[in-house]
């Protein structure tokens, strides 16, 4: 249960325009780290929803509410299993806190927290059509929804998903529903990227909507290693995997997805290490958050 579906719901057209994978990385913080790539260019900083507050550097530096996440045409939701024989269900509302701004080449790495329930209120969205042949070599891991107003900057407007039903729910909760939501029930233990090797053998863990609705581990070899920042690996990657971790022999996160080439290809893969300042930074702002609201 700490690999994740994470997706972009847009409640004007009540659909899911983007989905990748995640991971918990704190499940008493609720925060799951993914990749940026889903909803901005890692390197231009330029995101592909028009309004969407991604962190607390667009939000005057305050951690995002629910109230203000309520008032964006857009939101985070997380996908887990709910239980061992059963499909992994869209399950929570999430608001984004922290992604690089520091940093010349911008980290293609996000940390969202989960803020509530998705309840009540159900909306669906079916897409009819079917996912469309892969793009060159260059392309970026992730699938797009099928919108008729695609958000300005957006690339890929076009893309879609397999044409099973997707159940997206709203709600409004109250701050004691929130408090129950943690901690969630996994977390994955981070490992250390500095250590690796070429020829070590690693896992890759997400949920590729062209292989079904489940979560899919692939196993492979590290062929390239690019200074102590980017890993590139022979295990299998397909769209959706984006985000999702890349593990260790001993069960370890050394890197989270970033960029696939041709399936069955090697993918691209951001060192584990690269992501630690971000990850210490939201669990700081969020502890204090806690601290200070309760909520």
């Amino acid at each position: 249960r700490a690999v994740v579906k994470v997706g972009v719901y847009d409640r004007h057209h009540r659909a899911l325009c983007q989905q990748g994978s995640g991971f918990i990385v704190d499940r008493h913080l609720g925060l799951v780290l993914t990749a940026a790539h889903l909803v901005m260019d890692p390197d231009s900083r330029v995101p592909k929803f028009q309004g969407f507050k991604l962190s607390v550097d667009e939000n005057q530096g305050k951690m995002i509410s629910r109230q203000v996440s309520e008032m964006d045409r857009y939101c985070f939701v997380i996908g887990t299993f709910v239980g061992e024989r059963e499909a992994p269900e869209w399950k929570y509302k999430a608001v984004g806190v922290k992604y690089d701004v520091e940093s010349h080449v911008g980290l293609d790495a996000l940390v969202v927290r989960v803020s509530g329930l998705l309840e009540a209120e159900r909306t669906h969205a079916q897409d009819e059509q079917k996912l469309e042949p892969r793009r060159p070599i260059g392309t970026i891991c992730g699938t797009y929804g099928n919108v008729k107003s695609p958000p300005i900057g957006s690339v890929e407007q076009n893309r879609s998903y397999s044409n099973d039903q997707t159940t997206i729910m709203k709600q409004e909760e109250s701050t004691e529903e929130v408090k129950t939501l943690l901690p969630l029930a996994a977390e994955l233990e981070i490992g250390d990227s500095g250590v690796i090797r070429i020829h070590d053998r690693v896992f890759l863990v997400g949920y590729p909507a062209r292989r079904g609705k489940s979560i899919c581990c692939d196993s492979g070899h590290i062929n390239q290693l690019i200074g102590h920042s980017t890993i590139n690996c022979t295990a299998f990657q397909h769209d959706g995997s984006s985000g999702g971790p890349l593990i260790n022999e001993e069960g370890k996160v050394i890197g989270l997805l970033s960029k696939g080439y041709r399936p069955g290809d090697f993918g691209q893969h951001i060192a584990i290490n690269t992501c630690r300042k971000i990850m210490d930074s939201s669990k700081s702002l969020v502890a204090a958050y806690i601290l200070e609201t309760g909520s």
